[in-house]
């Protein structure tokens, strides 16, 4: 829902290409968080030892949602960035098939035509692929990733705060509900 000043966040550290990520969305969507509470989130594309990201396209996607939290959607009050996790978090498969099929250029397509399908020009497009390279989207993912890795000391994504307290770990509905009450 669109930013109410008067209501508490809730924040989850999220990587776009996780399952379980997507998972604990969709329970915060059930259990209508988002009615008390501000959803928000910090991105953290997971890395491997080895320095890869854990799943295929996960800092691509990152990038692009970093940079689309600078443009509104064109029918709602609210970034363009949740056009993108919506679509990722609410459909599995299509989340599957970013992260294990999709080549770069099949993601630059997708997101391409979800932004045209909100209104977005092929100029707006075009700017926001040319800034979604930028320092100032890199620097912001890795403050981010300062955040999760030293603030928070997450032990596992998806890491949610609510009322003050950490989960590290999926939070099912009914567990959600409780905590609102």
């Amino acid at each position: 829902e669109p930013l109410d000043e008067s209501k508490e966040y809730v924040l989850e550290a999220i990587d776009p290409m996780c399952e379980f990520c997507a998972k604990q969305y969709r329970a915060l969507k059930d259990a209508r968080v988002d009615d008390e509470y501000n959803l928000t989130y910090v991105l953290y594309p997971i890395k491997l030892p080895d320095g890869e990201y854990r799943f295929q396209n996960s800092q691509l996607i990152a990038r692009y949602v970093e940079t689309l939290k600078d443009y509104p959607q064109k029918n709602r009050d609210q970034g363009a960035d949740w056009l993108i996790l919506r679509e990722i978090f609410e459909n599995e498969e299509q989340q599957e098939d970013i992260k294990t099929l999709f080549t770069q250029e099949e993601v630059v397509e997708w997101v391409s035509d979800i932004l045209r399908n909100d209104g977005f020009t092929d100029d707006e497009i075009t700017e926001i692929e040319l800034a979604k390279e930028s320092d100032e989207i890199s620097e912001r993912l890795l403050a981010q990733r300062k955040i999760v890795e030293e603030d928070i000391d997450t032990i596992r994504i998806p890491t949610l705060i609510i009322e003050g307290r950490r989960f590290d770990r999926f939070v099912d509905v009914e567990r959600l509900e409780s905590i609102k009450e």
